[in-house]
């Protein structure tokens, strides 16, 4: 090997353990400010411990179809085995009674623990599909209706709107900082919040400086590709300890 190839051996090294140590200090970076993110956010929860457990937190949960989905997960195949015990005894004289008895009360162990006994749907014959469908769509109505209540109830409360006020402005706070990885924005929402709310007030609205960046790079793709930081890339960069 010569004296040349030598030396660009090296300097391929030396450039290869220089992008290592690059990657490194950027993989720890971005390490230290999820990290930091997740104090924010665990400090704000913090503060908030004293609220009641939001009911039904959810939104599908309070909705008819997702729980009529979960009630008839339950009872289609219990209902199903009690109809194929019925159809075999009575078309086997001498089948064993106990399998078909066994296989209603477990069906309607299942109607009682979701409170349909307490209905007067639970009265209808429910081995008809009609009064069956009726029954599970009236019942995740009710359950529905129910917890929807619980939940408009819980946010009312005035002590619920002051941290759902809250919430909103320190989500959109995380937003912020997710996207642009502003670390000193970010240095400021650990030790004052409220002073980087403030400040988040007096920037840029970041939907509308994507927007613009995007009808930009559909203009001119060349130039606008960077004109948004990607993600990871950072703005600013004291060091985050």
């Amino acid at each position: 090997m010569s004296h040349a190839e030598i030396l660009a051996v090296i300097d391929f090294n030396a450039r290869e353990a220089e992008k290592d140590v690059q990657l490194r200090d950027l993989l720890h970076e971005q390490k230290r400010f999820a990290e930091m993110l997740s104090e924010i956010t665990t400090s704000f929860a913090r503060q908030w411990t004293h609220l009641p457990p939001e009911p039904f937190a959810d939104p599908k949960s309070r909705t008819a179809y997702y729980i009529r989905q979960l009630h008839e997960h339950r009872l289609i195949p219990a209902r199903q085995r009690w109809k194929e015990a019925r159809d075999k005894k009575k078309a086997w004289k001498l089948w064993n009674a106990s399998e078909v008895r066994q296989a209603s009360e477990a069906f309607e162990s299942i109607l009682r623990a979701y409170g349909y006994d307490r209905h007067d749907v639970g009265k209808l014959d429910l081995l008809d599909d009609g009064n069956f469908a009726y029954a599970t769509r009236w019942m995740a109505e009710w359950y529905a209706l129910g917890r929807e209540q619980k939940h408009r109830t819980w946010q009312e409360q005035p002590e619920v709107q002051r941290y759902l006020k809250a919430k909103a402005d320190t989500d959109r706070l995380m937003t912020y900082l997710e996207r642009t990885r502003d670390v000193d924005l970010l240095m400021l929402a650990r030790d004052d919040p409220q002073e980087a709310l403030k400040r988040l007030a007096s920037l840029p609205d970041i939907a509308a400086v994507e927007r613009e960046a995007l009808e930009t790079a559909s203009c001119h793709p060349a130039v606008a590709k960077h004109s948004i930081p990607a993600s990871g890339k950072r703005i600013n960069s004291p060091d985050l300890g």
